[in-house]
């Protein structure tokens, strides 16, 4: 078990090291955005939205909002802001489709009207920064399918904090090996060619969810290149009250997982299993020693690339965060869960 664990460690070392690729274009041309915005019953952070959205600093782009049957004031929100900002329109979804469930059929009728090249996924209660967009400029031509983005959460506690910049890693991991296994729908770049060329979501438009993990599937069996961009965060509201659902759904996506990272969980989950009773039954400080400093290996490898601080709890987490991982995976899959709405 002990050369087990060295094995683990140095493949945590790798990993580690796969955050630093650059996935930089050469292309130094301007790309067309359309950002697209479901809103459900959003009115309470739309202000906030849309004040980021007057901030946005680029040349080429427009701003699809899309109303997503809301029994709120959103659309009238939506209304609004779409008559003051010269680059925003809307559409008006008055009721939940069967066919495209959850955000799909507002995707999909927001993708169908976007008059530019990259579609550009941004959620209702995130916050994108001014430069954003110049931010994935840097990481689109016309080989690059699909950008994906680092959304973390703002004021919440540590721990956290921790987990999703823990699942921001495995995305920067995966990718930078050439084998993407998700991504964030709140910060998040598609090709249009790419989007049609998979025929959007009509294939997959019978999940409630995942619309962000099954287009990356889709689009990464095509010829497309799918890149990282680490370099500028949106930053999105916490949900409270719908935290411990929201986690289930975060986590809870095993059947959508290829062949080989159902084989890989389930590898991973194994070794985390055993290895508290090997470090009990037969511990060694050079073992665990070795396995303790890959973890901060692969930790301050997300922070030098995503410039984040670190704090010294995170090294508590690296310990923790596997079991918490395990648990709401678990949970996830073999319970249902529930939508915010």
């Amino acid at each position: 078990m002990n050369l087990i664990i060295l094995i683990f460690s140095l493949f945590i070392i790798f990993m580690g090291l796969a955050m630093f690729r650059n996935f930089v274009s050469k292309d130094k041309t301007n790309t067309s955005f359309s950002i697209i915005v479901i809103c459900r019953n959003e009115a309470k952070n739309l202000p906030d939205l849309f004040n980021c959205l007057n901030k946005i600093d680029y040349p080429l782009y427009e701003i699809i909002l899309v109303d997503d049957a809301s029994q709120d004031d959103t659309l009238k929100m939506i209304k609004e802001f779409s008559s003051h900002n010269r680059k925003a329109k809307y559409i008006h979804l008055q009721t939940k489709s069967e066919i495209l469930k959850g955000k799909k059929a507002g995707l999909q009728a927001a993708a169908e009207i976007a008059k530019y090249e990259f579609l550009l996924f941004l959620d209702a209660d995130c916050l994108p920064p001014a430069n954003w967009l110049h931010s994935m400029n840097k990481f689109t031509d016309k080989k690059t399918g699909m950008v994906i983005g680092y959304s973390p959460e703002i004021g919440v506690s540590s721990f956290r904090y921790y987990t999703r910049m823990m699942s921001a890693a495995i995305y920067a991991v995966t990718a930078g090996m050439g084998i993407p296994f998700s991504c964030s729908g709140g910060n998040l770049a598609v090709n249009k060619k790419a989007f049609f060329a998979v025929d959007g979501y009509k294939s997959i438009g019978q999940y409630q969810a995942g619309d962000d993990k099954l287009l990356l599937k889709l689009i990464n069996r095509t010829s497309y290149k799918v890149r990282y961009n680490p370099r500028v965060a949106v930053y999105t509201k916490p949900q409270v009250e719908h935290f411990s659902q929201q986690q289930k759904r975060r986590y809870g996506k095993f059947a959508m997982s290829t062949p080989f990272y159902q084989i890989l969980s389930i590898l991973v989950f194994c070794f985390y299993i055993f290895l508290p009773i090997q470090l009990i039954a037969n511990f060694s400080y050079f073992i665990f020693g070795i396995y303790f400093s890959s973890t901060l290996f692969f930790l301050f490898a997300f922070l030098v690339t995503h410039r984040e601080k670190f704090k010294p709890e995170y090294a508590l987490f690296n310990l923790i965060y596997p079991y918490y991982l395990i648990f709401h995976t678990i949970r996830g899959s073999l319970g249902k869960w529930k939508w915010k709405s």
